[in-house]
């Protein structure tokens, strides 16, 4: 049940939301679809990468960190975090709906 005055609670609830714009370099190998021939000689395209080609991922990442207080013991009772990559379409109510099951998936009643 919610009260008004917080020392009054037997827990206090806390959470820390933050995006991060992050840039990653990915290598994706190249196949080639005949001979590959090289120093040691010609080998067949399919038994491996003849070249990687590498180029930089841009995207951004979301954490939230949510901590349940014992005010009754002053210490923290659960913390959960999750991070995930988001866009400007992650904030849908079925989104956060399945951010907030997966924090507290953790969380059991005592």
């Amino acid at each position: 049940m919610e009260v008004s005055d917080p020392s009054d609670a037997d827990f206090l609830v806390d959470y820390q939301f933050a995006v991060q714009a992050r840039r990653e370099r990915v290598a994706t190998p190249m196949y080639a679809p005949g001979p590959v021939c090289g120093y040691y000689g010609c080998t067949n395209g399919f038994y491996g990468p003849s070249g990687v080609h590498v180029h930089g991922v841009q995207y951004h990442q979301g954490t939230i960190v949510f901590d349940l207080f014992d005010h009754r013991l002053s210490r923290l009772a659960y913390r959960a975090v999750r991070e995930n990559i988001v866009s400007k379409n992650s904030f849908t109510d079925d989104e956060v709906r399945e951010g907030v099951k997966h924090l507290l998936k953790g969380l059991k009643p005592s």
